[in-house]
């Protein structure tokens, strides 16, 4: 199952631990797909796509937010502090980079994997 797929679907699990770890194995073998695209703005644009549903989806947004309105929906919810400003420094980093005209470095681009992986396995 993809994890487009996955996250279209609108499923009732009884151990939501399950279908939490399948979130977050889905996301992270997407993330680790997207890396072997060559372009590096085609790969910025998935990794934000990713990741923005991945957070819609384990706080529980059901219409399509923008990076914005889900920092403002995070502050609401029980999100520990330091996940939430790692989140919310993320964002701010995908839409840098999503909407600058400037060259990304491949070291860039890998610091921002490593940040949003390391967000998804401990969310």
């Amino acid at each position: 199952m993809s994890l487009f797929s996955f996250l279209r679907k609108k499923r009732k699990s009884k151990d939501n631990n399950l279908k939490r770890d399948e979130l977050k194995e889905l996301a992270l073998k997407k993330i680790s797909q997207i890396k072997k695209k060559r372009l590096i703005r085609e790969k910025i644009d998935y990794i934000a796509f990713i990741f923005k549903v991945f957070i819609e989806k384990k706080i529980g947004i059901k219409n399509n937010k923008t990076h914005e309105e889900i920092i403002e929906i995070l502050k609401e919810k029980r999100v520990k502090k330091e996940l939430r400003g790692k989140i919310y420094a993320i964002f701010k980093l995908l839409n840098e980079l999503e909407y600058s005209s400037k060259n990304i470095n491949k070291k860039q681009l890998e610091m921002v994997f490593f940040e949003i992986k390391e967000v998804i396995k401990n969310y």
